[in-house]
């Protein structure tokens, strides 16, 4: 039993050597190898392009919108919104719009509507002038006003930050009710007769143009 007992405690350490391993032997490293290798640096996303100031100021001059600052704002890069008041010679009124301006070029094209109302004006001057116009229609002028809607293409030259310059051109539906009675007298062969004419109504199509400026704050 004894030599048995000897044999397996000089077999224990033999077979540690076989393994490669030794009792209280620590794994090491060696020197000589090269470090892990880094992580690739993860890639930055691409810088966007900066967005448009949305406030601006227009003004512009035209036919029917008489002349015209607006007050305009940019909700999306694309798109403007704009109101203000409106003078036409004759009186007073208000306007406000919606542009579309899809390209950032030095030179731009735009589409445009507008809608616009002038408030009643007296005009009875222009009867009162050698203009050519009737008496007879002299208390016609004495409440005008009309309303208008338009659409416009045009062309804006400079910067969509700053300042531009732009033409436009199109054409508007333009309509009113003119309040008052003229009469005017007729001959005829068979006698004479008075032509009364009440509160008529006036509808037309006529073309646009507009020349202005914007500025964006």
């Amino acid at each position: 039993m004894r030599t048995l007992l000897l044999l397996l405690a000089l077999a224990a350490p033999a077979a540690a050597l076989a393994d490669g391993e030794l009792p209280g032997a620590e794994a090491t490293v060696p020197a000589d190898l090269p470090p892990p290798p880094a992580p690739p640096p993860s890639a930055s996303p691409a810088p966007s392009a900066p967005s448009l100031p949305r406030l601006g100021l227009e003004v512009d001059l035209g036919v029917p919108d008489g002349a015209v600052v607006a007050l305009v704002y940019r909700p999306v890069q694309v798109l403007r919104l704009s109101a203000g008041p409106a003078w036409n010679y004759l009186g007073f009124g208000l306007r406000v719009g919606a542009t579309v301006a899809p390209f950032r070029w030095a030179v731009s094209p735009t589409l445009s509507a507008d809608y616009g109302h002038f408030f009643d004006a007296d005009a009875r001057f222009i009867a009162d002038r050698s203009s050519g116009v009737p008496a007879e229609v002299r208390p016609l002028l004495e409440k005008v006003s009309y309303d208008y809607l338009g659409g416009q293409l045009g062309l804006e030259i400079g910067s969509p930050r700053g300042l531009a310059f732009f033409l436009r051109g199109g054409i508007a539906y333009v309509w009113t009710t003119v309040r008052g009675t003229s009469q005017a007298l007729r001959s005829s062969s068979s006698g004479q007769a008075v032509v009364s004419v009440s509160d008529p109504r006036l509808r037309a199509t006529i073309p646009t143009l507009d020349l202005g400026v914007l500025y964006f704050f």
